[in-house]
């Protein structure tokens, strides 16, 4: 069962008066009211009971700020008392994560700590950048559990897929495609080389970036600082490129201050390397 509030009516957030108390909204009203007569519903049907509901988006089911752990606190006061109506049921809500937190090992929710402090459970799902054909590596970590162990890592792979439909093909942009979720059947050893791989390839980029910096621009790369600024990448990846390069071998840093890093004879041949790969489109020679 889908609900979709409407216009107004969406924000579950309570109204909270100056003297603290609470309102329910429209929004909590209302989808209390449909959670309430679906489960009413279900019982008289003989069917199995509403047994999970979702949220899905909390940014967008929400009024005031996800920052703040007073708007935060009373909109999962609104969820617990819609979820009354369901007695059997658990609520899963989808939230962002923080826009740096992909290449973060802190990997958290966006906001509060009060999302992560009131809640039974937290999950993190991150996906790798997708293949030309569209698949991508899952994974779901568990970040807190209340009352067990987190359980391991559960590993998945998302498939693009086309729809069969005649009448979903778009006349301009082609055919409508959609994906799944299936089971990730490597092993962990096959995981873990791929994960390796893909390592190593996003380091060497980097690192031959900042080797480039400190081959043709000596007055920025007299600092770690400076060379940051002349890759414009984040602190901690350039400094970590840094530090892999001089553990290398091929770029040395400098004996005194305002000096600027050198690139080593082994980190000639690397950047001479990667240009020797590069392919240059021809050009027709012009005419007399």
């Amino acid at each position: 069962h889908v609900y979709v509030p409407d216009g107004d009516r969406a924000p579950l957030s309570p109204r909270v008066g100056r003297d603290g108390s609470e309102e329910p909204s429209i929004g909590e009203r209302a989808l209390a009211q449909y959670l309430g007569d679906l489960t009413a519903e279900l019982h008289a049907d003989g069917a199995p009971p509403v047994r999970l509901v979702v949220i899905d988006t909390v940014r967008a089911s929400m009024s005031g700020s996800e920052d703040a752990s007073g708007d935060v606190s009373a909109y999962l006061r609104a969820l617990r008392r819609i979820l009354r109506r369901a007695p059997d049921a658990a609520g899963l809500l989808l939230h962002h994560a923080g826009w740096q937190d992909g290449d973060s090992p802190r990997k958290r929710e966006r906001g509060s700590s009060a999302w992560r402090g009131n809640c039974d459970a937290t999950l993190y799902l991150e996906a790798d950048d997708p293949a030309d054909d569209g698949t991508a590596a899952l994974r779901l970590r568990t970040l807190k559990t209340r009352d067990a162990e987190r359980p391991p890592v559960l590993h998945m792979v998302r498939r693009r897929v086309e729809l069969a439909a005649s009448a979903s093909r778009d006349i301009r942009r082609g055919p409508v495609t959609s994906c799944v979720i299936e089971a990730d059947r490597r092993s962990h050893a096959d995981r873990e080389a791929e994960e390796r791989a893909q390592t190593d390839a996003a380091h060497q980029a980097i690192d031959l970036r900042v080797l480039r910096v400190i081959a043709d621009r000596p007055q920025s790369a007299t600092s770690q600082h400076g060379i940051r600024l002349a890759v414009g990448d984040r602190r901690e990846v350039v400094y970590a490129a840094i530090a892999r390069l001089v553990d290398r071998g091929w770029a040395e840093p400098p004996a005194k201050q305002r000096l600027p890093y050198t690139v080593t004879a082994a980190g000639d041949v690397a950047l001479r390397g990667v240009a020797n790969v590069c392919v240059v489109p021809s050009r027709p020679e012009s005419s007399p």
